[in-house]
């Protein structure tokens, strides 16, 4: 089973946390806006300066709700991104205005 719930998670500057234990709720706040995420019961969240802890008697859930914390961190300071890698001969992109062109061996091209 992985150990990944055991990792702690730095907290990056500009991002603050506010965890309400009755309502089983943690909510983020960075330059990106606001998030507010339900955990489970059985997780408990330490937070200590920039680190948060998360225990949980549930190993199941461990990892799960850790990762969704830290991708939520990750969404609030700094955003979301996804990276386009073409490999092979003959594959181009061009930017026009806000769209892509995409020349991907098809008939026609291919606009996104």
């Amino acid at each position: 089973m992985s150990n990944l719930g055991r990792q702690k998670i730095n907290i990056p500057e500009g991002v603050t946390i506010k965890i309400n234990h009755e309502q089983c709720e943690i909510s983020l706040e960075g330059k990106l806006g606001l998030l507010t995420q339900k955990v489970s019961k059985e997780i408990n969240l330490i937070l200590k300066e920039n680190e948060l802890s998360i225990s949980s008697t549930n190993k199941r859930i461990w990892g799960a709700e850790r990762t969704q914390i830290q991708n939520s961190i990750i969404g609030v300071s700094q955003g979301f991104q996804k990276r386009l890698k073409l490999v092979g001969i003959g594959f181009r992109v061009q930017k026009e205005n806000q769209t892509l062109k995409l020349k991907l061996g098809f008939s026609h091209d291919v606009f996104f």
